[in-house]
């Protein structure tokens, strides 16, 4: 039995030993992160490994971390969807194992994913053992994943994409319907690995491969592209629980992207095309000497990156002179050449004739049109696979193998910075000094130093200061050390947070080394239960001391500040400005007297009785989880109550236990118009669009489960 199982999985055992001893620095010699900086911040520390260590915290509680309370006043975690809350290995990884050793596993496992789904799929293209383990280390250790290493649930996302062409080319070719349950479940777990962008350009990838394959082929009936459209809408169901959520946020949002915006922001240009030669012909960031981001003329390095060899590309172009020993080869080459030159071309943006696609929707959702070096690095990886079952020397083929998985070590295994983890998940000094109170924090000039550091230095000397910069606790690396944090990474955000704290950073001006707050601003943060700023720079404000200052070599400098007026959560306000427009609101709130605690900006007129407003009240939290807020108010008059917490669809707020309305005040926070008298006041949070799409993810499963067991039982008579 295990002479059998060696004989027909061999392929799968060496694509793991390889993906592991690429991956052992992780583990050797102790448990490490991946952590390459980004600009003016690390995509890694402050999005990736901070929000999958929240998650990991609460699924460990068995909670469904739905509501992040410590970022952004209150954000939409599951909604925005790149923690991946329901991608299969975060949920089993991330609850039963320690967060570090979860992590990385989880990175491997992504590895050892896309490899094994690009060899299966060579596999079910008639390609040889050998030549499809070939195309899988390719596809799996080329450039595009190790460059994203930082971006977890972008190759999540990524690593499903050949299990996606693998379903859908066996249903094709066999005509079994239990491989368009494979898919519709497939595209439901790329769909939860919160990376949207790659699931569009799977999909339209597929929708270019069937296509060829109609025109080479002429043999896919009707029939059977309306049950591959059939379990795409499938797919869709199985993830709604997702895609609901994300799409009231996106629509509250206020994101958007022109044709224009979407080419310019990451260009991809005709110089680019080097790095397939050399991934760092350019120059690269882990020196510093790539070229800085200009949007417009020049893009991001890890943007940017397809590299799967020289000698790939070399096998590629001899296909061409080279006479296909079976008319079905020929076929495949040239479906994976149109393919793999179609995506390239998209990937250029601008610089290319399909560039006006760009202004179509959905293309015109996602930025950086370069992502589509994914599908294009695909391509590059079958056609290699393809080309190399010309060679019928058995030490030839494995000397071409050998030779090609060395020149990827060679550029990549030392490419991405390792730190260790249990040093790294320490509370800096920061958040030693702050303590474990429950107010809030905010971060302000990080980004400036760092950039100094990453732009001249990348990560090869510079490796000290980025463990120093842990310090500045800039959103989302807060969660780490469960601090709150007013901003949030900027990802998809609510516009309301948006707003909230641009009218905030509005009022900070920079002279230098000097960090001058306004008073506007500071009672802004007062009254946004904020006790404490940490920053480079030196604070001027008379409501703001400084209370500790790091600096250990150099001249670089964390200093923490405590607010001396005491921070609110809640207050009754009896006077209010009544606004109904988002710029109306922004000009207010930009006003140098706003005063959010005497005066807070209403979109809802709370109807109070003018002559029996409250002059005294107090208010007191009672109780505060993740989706719940319990307050008791006792005003002896009409009065407006505001809760200094993100203003988002989904929230409910009951008063003495009867259900009431939440006005929107100051932006981004809560407010409920009350009576004289003592309230019992619960805010949760219920959103529909959850319900609803648990409802519909449910329906499905049951559907497709129903399905699937007909078809197997089917299958067997």
């Amino acid at each position: 039995m295990i002479k059998q199982l060696l004989n027909n999985s061999w392929p799968l055992f060496i694509i793991a030993i390889i993906i592991l001893i690429f991956h052992s620095r992780l583990f050797i010699p102790y448990t490490s992160f991946y952590n390459p900086p980004d600009y003016g911040r690390s995509d890694a520390w402050n999005l990736s490994i901070a929000n999958k260590y929240y998650y990991s915290q609460q699924v460990k509680l068995n909670k469904l971390p739905i509501w992040n309370p410590l970022i952004g006043t209150g954000f939409p975690v599951l909604a925005e969807g790149q923690t991946g809350i329901f991608f299969l290995s975060n949920i089993v990884l991330f609850r039963f194992l320690p967060f570090p050793l979860a992590y990385d596993i989880n990175i491997i496992l992504t590895f050892y994913i896309a490899a094994v789904g690009t060899y299966f799929f060579a596999r079910s293209l008639t390609l040889s053992k050998i030549a499809s383990l070939y195309g899988g280390i390719l596809f799996s250790m080329g450039g595009f994943f190790v460059v994203h290493v930082q971006h977890l649930h972008l190759i999540q996302a990524a690593s499903i994409l050949p299990w996606l062409f693998w379903a859908i080319n066996m249903y094709v070719g066999s005509s079994r319907k239990l491989y368009l349950s494979a898919f519709a479940l497939l595209l439901s777990q790329q769909l939860f690995a919160g990376f949207p962008q790659l699931v569009f350009y799977t999909l339209f990838g597929i929708c270019i491969y069937l296509c060829i394959r109609i025109l080479l082929y002429k043999n896919i009936e009707r029939s059977k592209l309306m049950l591959i459209i059939l379990f795409t809408i499938l797919g869709f169901g199985l993830a709604a629980v997702q895609l609901l959520p994300t799409y009231e946020l996106l629509k509250v949002s206020g994101r958007s992207y022109t044709g224009a915006s979407i080419l310019e922001q990451f260009p991809y240009t005709y110089k680019n095309l080097l790095q397939f030669l050399n991934p760092f012909i350019l120059g690269s960031p882990k020196n510093g000497t790539y070229a800085t981001w200009s949007p417009g003329t020049w893009g991001i390095y890890w943007e940017s990156v397809a590299y799967v060899g020289i000698i790939p590309l070399l096998l590629i172009l001899s296909s061409f002179f080279f006479k296909h020993r079976e008319k079905e080869s020929k076929k495949v080459f040239w479906i994976f050449i149109i393919l793999g030159t179609l995506s390239l071309m998209l990937s250029l943006g601008k610089y290319s004739p399909t560039h006006p696609i760009f202004s179509i929707p959905p293309f015109n959702i996602f930025r950086v049109p370069s992502r589509f070096l994914l599908t294009t690095q695909f391509s590059l990886s079958l056609l290699a696979a393809g080309s190399l079952i010309k060679f019928k020397g058995k030490y030839i083929t494995w000397a071409i193998i050998f030779i090609s998985t060395a020149d990827i070590f060679y550029y990549f295994y030392n490419y991405n910075p390792t730190y260790e983890a249990k040093k790294w998940l320490q509370p800096p000094e920061t958040a030693e000094v702050i303590g474990n109170n429950s107010e809030r924090i905010l971060s302000v000039g990080q980004s400036e130093n760092w950039n100094k550091h990453f732009l001249k230095e990348g990560w090869a000397k510079a490796n000290d200061y980025y463990y120093f910069a842990r310090n500045s606790l800039d959103q989302n690396s807060n969660l780490i050390f469960s601090k709150s944090q007013i901003s949030a990474y900027e990802s998809l955000r609510p516009k309301r947070l948006k707003e909230f704290t641009d009218a905030i950073y509005d009022g900070f001006t920079v002279d230098g080394n000097k960090l001058t707050l306004s008073d506007k601003s500071a009672r802004m943060l007062t009254a946004s239960y904020l006790s404490t700023i940490v920053t480079t720079k030196d604070l001027q404000n008379d409501n703001y001391e400084k209370i500790y200052q790091y600096k250990p070599t150099g001249n670089d400098t964390f200093s923490v500040y405590s607010n001396r007026e005491e921070p609110i959560r809640t207050y009754i306000a009896t006077n209010y400005t009544l606004a109904t427009s988002i710029d109306e609101i922004k000009a207010i709130a930009k006003n140098s007297t706003f005063d959010p605690q005497k005066k807070p900006i209403l979109e809802i007129d709370p109807l109070l009785s003018k002559d029996f407003l409250a002059s005294s009240w107090t208010t007191k939290i009672t109780g505060s989880s993740e989706n719940e807020v319990n307050l008791f108010a006792d005003l002896n008059g009409d009065g407006i109550l505001i809760l200094a917490d993100s203003y988002h669809p989904g929230w409910s707020a009951y008063d003495n236990g009867q259900k009431v309305e939440i006005i929107p005040a100051n932006i981004n926070q809560r407010g409920l118009s009350l009576k004289s008298g003592g309230h019992q006041i619960t805010f949760k949070y219920q959103p529909s669009s959850v319900f609803l799409g648990a409802l519909i993810s449910l329906t499905s499963i049951i559907i497709l489960s129903i399905f699937s067991v007909f078809e197997y039982y089917k299958s067997k008579k």
